[in-house]
């Protein structure tokens, strides 16, 4: 704090986690996990083999890919693997996500210019 000159307007509290306290147990008191890993299997079953025919259809599916997956960040603390597992279909959302993602920019953007176009 004092480097960053903020002393005058910040505190710092550094503290541990009580021996008696069973975390994975707090952790589902505060976030619903089986629901989250329950969106991240809707999420990979509802985008599982999408192959679109058009670019009008490759940018309406990588719309709704981003729009469905954005939620995440909002929804998933990400909390280390040691105090919880991770949600099972996460990884596989995630990687489906970024590679599917990808697939579909250039058949989205050839769509998306031509309806641009003046």
């Amino acid at each position: 704090l004092a480097e960053h000159d903020v002393t005058e307007h910040a505190g710092l509290l550094l503290g541990s986690p009580a021996g008696s306290v069973d975390f994975s147990r707090f952790v589902t008191r505060v976030w619903d996990l089986d629901s989250l890993d329950h969106r991240y299997r809707e999420f990979v079953d509802e985008f599982s083999g999408s192959c679109p025919k058009t670019d009008r259809q490759a940018l309406i599916l990588r719309t709704r890919l981003a729009h469905s997956f954005r939620q995440f960040p909002f929804l998933d603390p990400e909390l280390p693997t040691g105090l919880v597992p991770a949600p099972a279909h996460r990884a596989t959302a995630v990687r489906m996500f970024h590679d599917l993602y990808t697939a579909l920019a250039p058949a989205a953007m050839r769509h998306f210019d031509e309806v641009m176009q003046p």
